[in-house]
């Protein structure tokens, strides 16, 4: 199986062999800011999965079974602890005790938590007509969205916006 090694500097994955992941039949992968960072966040998502015989962790060696979890007609095992799940269902919690006042005027985009902190980092795309320290004019919407600019944004528990970080 060809070895992903870098990128052709088209925005195109280069495989081991030298060809593109398109030129071998396969749909080529864009490597810009957002898909590294969607791909960072998806694999700190995704469950650790520990081969059987495997020594763990005794926060894990507590943990109830896994309970079935029906999705479109397929069970599946679902790795999550009860105390982590959240009900949709249930009524919505203000989780800082009032509207945040964030750095940027578009859409909230995403949220994560840091347990050991408690501190949230807020993801927004970055305002139209915003310009950054390292800009020489302010940059249309337009041309943010296509690059994909970002701004995350930390907050502390009590919903004050700490900083705010521009990628």
């Amino acid at each position: 199986m060809p070895r992903l090694v870098g990128s052709d500097g088209g925005g195109r994955c280069r495989l081991r062999d030298g060809v593109t992941a398109g030129q071998r039949g396969g749909p080529a992968m864009s490597l810009t800011r957002r898909t590294v960072l969607t791909a960072a966040a998806a694999a700190a998502a995704a469950p650790v999965i520990a081969p059987a015989g495997t020594a763990q962790g005794a926060a894990h060696a507590a943990a109830p079974a896994p309970a079935p979890v029906a999705v479109a007609g397929q069970r599946l095992m679902s790795g999550m602890h009860a105390r982590h799940r959240f009900d949709l269902r249930a009524e919505p919690v203000d989780l800082f005790g009032r509207e945040l006042r964030l750095t940027q005027s578009r859409v909230h985009q995403q949220v994560a938590f840091d347990p050991v902190t408690g501190l949230a980092y807020v993801t927004q795309i970055i305002s139209d007509g915003r310009q950054l320290a390292d800009e020489s004019t302010p940059v249309p919407g337009a041309e943010r969205d296509r690059r994909g600019d970002l701004c995350i944004s930390e907050v502390a528990p009590d919903g004050t916006v700490r900083a705010a970080m521009y990628l």
